[in-house]
């Protein structure tokens, strides 16, 4: 699977604050399902048609049947503007955006296929669909951690060590989670092991 993360620049709001304020983030999710067509007339050329036309994974220099992108980013960063006149510094509020991004085979002319290949199309599908919504439940599981941690930075001495205290937390779960996207692949053998297995 591959997976997006751009860290954007950091980029903390001149905006008043009530002294005090409680830090809250904002989640945002936007989840989207893209397709690419295979045509065949039986699942042996279902098969050969998604070997040649899956999703590529560039990392591992090999095609899948399908994959979850995800891109995870942030902005609208304030700190506490009464805190900040006294040199303390904490972030009060932040945007977390997240997109994901499911490509899945379609079978563009499945009419033309026997009533039992299609049953085994449909079965299969169902079954990779579901190994693909753990993808995005796990992007979605770094977008709340992400937010959490935000909440929880703490105070700093300068606007400066707050903006990398951002980025250096943001960059370990992000770490984290990747490495979980990997596990979770191992652990089904890419959807496998929950039945996504064609033919």
């Amino acid at each position: 699977m591959k997976y997006l993360f751009p860290i954007l620049a950091i980029l903390i709001l001149p905006r008043a604050t009530a002294a005090q304020e409680k830090p809250r983030g904002k989640v945002e999710v936007t989840r989207k399902v893209d397709y690419y067509n295979v045509r065949g007339r039986n699942s042996a050329e279902l098969r050969a048609a998604m070997n040649a036309k899956g999703p590529l994974n560039e990392a591992q220099g090999k095609r899948f049947d399908a994959r979850t992108d995800w891109a995870l980013s942030w902005d609208g960063l304030d700190f506490d503007r009464a805190l900040a006149a006294k040199g303390i510094f904490r972030l009060t509020k932040w945007t977390l955006k997240l997109e994901a991004k499911v490509i899945l085979p379609r079978w563009e002319n499945e009419r033309d296929g026997l009533p039992f290949e299609r049953r085994r199309w449909r079965v299969y599908l169902a079954r990779l669909n579901l190994h693909e919504a753990g993808h995005v439940k796990l992007a979605e599981q770094t977008a709340a951690a992400l937010d959490a941690a935000f909440g929880k930075l703490g105070f700093f001495p300068s606007q400066k060590k707050l903006e990398t205290a951002v980025k250096t937390r943001a960059e370990k779960i992000l770490r984290d989670y990747t490495a979980k996207h990997g596990e979770y692949d191992r652990r089904t053998r890419h959807g496998k092991t929950q039945g996504a297995r064609f033919p």
